[in-house]
Formats: C-alpha cells, structure tokens, sequence
C-alpha cells in the first residue's frame, strides 16, 4: 500500500497536504489489521488480544493472510468487495482502470473494512485428504490409470466379453477423477465466480462425462450380443469389424481424448506446473532416464504384487457368477468386495511412487557423490 501510494503522493504539492503526519498508518493501515487480528482472536476484553479457538486450529471459513492477499492481487474481486462506511451494503466501485490515483488513496480512510474482508474466504483448508486429491489429481489419474491396466492384465479370464468390458472400465478412470475435482474445486473454492461455476459444470457434462454415455453403448452393445459386421474404411484400407469391436474402439477414442484433456492444466493453474520431464532443457536426458527409472521400478514392483492379487480379483468374479448378466444384487455385493480389497492395494500404489523415487535419488546421489569425491577407495 505504500509502495503504490508513493507516487501520487510525491506528485501532490506540499502545500496542499491536509492530513497530518502518521494519517496513512492510523486511517488505512491499522483498520484493515484490526480485522484481520478480529478473525482469530478475541480483542473486546483488552489487553493482548486471546486466540478465539484456543489451541484448536481455526475453521476452514476463518480468512487468514493469504486470503486477504489474494483478495487484494485480484482487481476484479477487490472492486466488487470495497464498501464505504456511507453505503455498506453495497459495492463502492472504488477501484476501477480509470480512476485517479489521487482520489483512490484519499478515498480510502471512508472505507469500510470490516465489512469489506467480511467473508472473503478463497480457499477453505480442510482437515483432510480432499484438498490434497483435488490439488494433485492429475498425479493420482496417471497412477489410476495404471493401476488399473495392470489389474486387468493381471486378472485373467476366460470370456472374451470380460475382458472387453474390464477393458472399457478403464475409460471411466478420467470421468470419475475429473467429477472428484470439480466437486472439490467448487466446495473448496469460495471465490469462485458464478460464470466460472457454470463453466465448470458444463464442460464436465458436456465433455468429461462423455466415455461414460460410451460406456453404457458398449453394455448395450455386449447385453444384446449384437454381432452384425461393419466395414470401416481409413486412407484406402477396409476393415470389417463387429459390432461389439466397433463400440469398444469408439468409447476407448473418445475415453482418450478425455484422459488427454484431463492431464492438461486447467486454467486456474496460474503455473501450469508438470509432474513429468521439461523437452526444452539441457538436461532433458538425464530427467528423462531418472523419471523412468522411479517409475519403472514402481510399476514393476507393483506389477509383481497385483498379480499375486489377481487371482483373488477373478475369483470374486467368478463366485458371482462370472457374468455380464448377474442380478443387481450380485453386482452390489460384488462392488462392495472388490472395492475392500482395491482400495488398500490402490493406495499402497500410489504410495509406492514417492518410496521409490527416494531409492533412486539416493543412489544417484550417492553415485554422483562418489564421482566427486575421487571413487571408492
């Protein structure tokens, strides 16, 4: 605040300076950190002011620092939450493209801070694992997939149309994560505007949710036992393919497309960070051949233990019947298994990244270290 109120200030003529000396501080400064010391901590008793929640940390809708400055960075947000002390209940306009600089910061002592920061809330921190799935999704949707191509290849079974259909599930890995992020984003995200909330849902209906309209044709398709030939034509080449085939391949395109633009940052990324190697860097091999390393050993370690498990995968499946067809019943109770017996081989996958990674940077480390130093002697 007072690196932008130099310059109007050093403008003006001294003579017609009107506010006495400390004015900034006491009329602009201190107000706004007297609402920020209210959120947390109780100052109607004098004294030094008592935190508010005692030792418990303070709820995910208090407002902190961060908060405020992130109000404060957003022109938009700041313009439609400054209010005056004269209208309260309604936005001052105050900060716009156009006003003068001069009469902005002469403005300011009017504002009305309290009921300016009231509410001002752009990320709730929960107290659990949400904010970390919805912030890393992209992390977790990789390892989703993987897992989960590892899981079919692991389970074996006899009937061809199994194996299409646990094919066609693993397209539904991008819906399912892009729905968590959304829900997550919205709840997580007070600030959020309205336009960017509907913008949100529609692409998510309109685009995200699409394998699973395609995963429901290749059930249809696989019920039915539609085997009627198509005859599919590409840069001079025919190909005759059933219906079943033809189904399969449009929803495992389509649940490409998805996985792609679900692995690309979204526009409230402001960084755009990657969890993969840089192409446009001096060392590009050699992150290259190190994030290969991690992962391949992760994968492959992984590998060794689903396949231990997919014996228990398929004989689940085939205690309830082993078929597409089963009653509702026998699909729920099956779910619920599978679900208990993935779920901890799941996270230990993802778990297994971070363990590995630190193998392998110590031994490049050490390597490295001992180049350095001479060799072993």
């Amino acid at each position: 605040l007072c690196a932008a109120a130099r310059a109007p200030c050093r403008s003006a003529d001294p003579a017609d300076a009107a506010a006495p000396a400390g004015h900034f501080l006491h009329a602009i400064v201190k107000p706004i950190y007297a609402v920020v010391v209210a959120e947390t901590f109780d100052t109607a008793a004098g004294g030094a002011p008592k935190p508010k929640y005692g030792r418990a940390p303070a709820p995910s809708t208090a407002a902190n620092y961060d908060d405020w400055n992130e109000l404060f960075w957003d022109p938009w947000r700041l313009q439609s939450a400054l209010r005056m002390k004269s209208a309260p209940s309604k936005s001052s306009g105050l900060v716009l493209k156009d006003a003068d600089p001069a009469t902005l910061w002469s403005r300011l002592p009017d504002v009305d801070w309290a009921a300016s920061l009231a509410g001002r809330k752009s990320h709730l921190e929960f107290h659990s694992l949400l904010p970390l799935l919805v912030s890393c999704y992209r992390i977790f949707l990789v390892q989703s997939v993987a897992f989960a191509i590892m899981v079919l290849y692991a389970v074996t079974t006899e009937a061809e149309h199994n194996s299409r259909l646990g094919l066609a599930a693993v397209g539904l890995i991008a819906p399912a994560w892009m729905v968590l992020y959304e829900i997550g984003h919205q709840v997580l995200t007070p600030s959020l505007a309205w336009r960017s909330r509907i913008m949100g849902i529609f692409k998510l209906v309109s685009f995200y949710l699409l394998p699973v309209v395609s995963f429901l044709g290749v059930i249809v398709v696989e019920l039915k036992g539609d085997l009627r030939t198509r005859v599919v034509s590409a840069f001079n080449f025919r190909i005759t393919v059933t219906s079943q085939a033809w189904a399969l391949g449009v929803h495992l395109g389509l649940s490409a497309v998805v996985l792609l633009m679900a692995l690309t940052p979204q526009r409230q990324n402001l960084y755009r960070w990657r969890f993969y190697p840089s192409l446009l860097q001096s060392r590009t091999p050699l992150a290259t051949a190190f994030w290969f390393a991690a992962v391949g050993m992760t994968f492959g370690m992984s590998f060794l233990v689903l396949q231990l498990c997919g014996e228990s995968f398929h004989g689940i499946w085939l205690l309830h019947g082993g078929s597409v067809a089963m009653p509702w019943a026998d699909w729920a109770q099956m779910t619920v298994q599978l679900t208990l017996l993935l779920l901890p081989t799941w996270l230990c996958f993802c778990a297994s990244l971070p363990f590995f990674t630190s193998i392998v940077t110590a031994t490049v480390g050490a390597v490295i270290g001992i180049h350095r130093l001479g060799g072993l002697k």
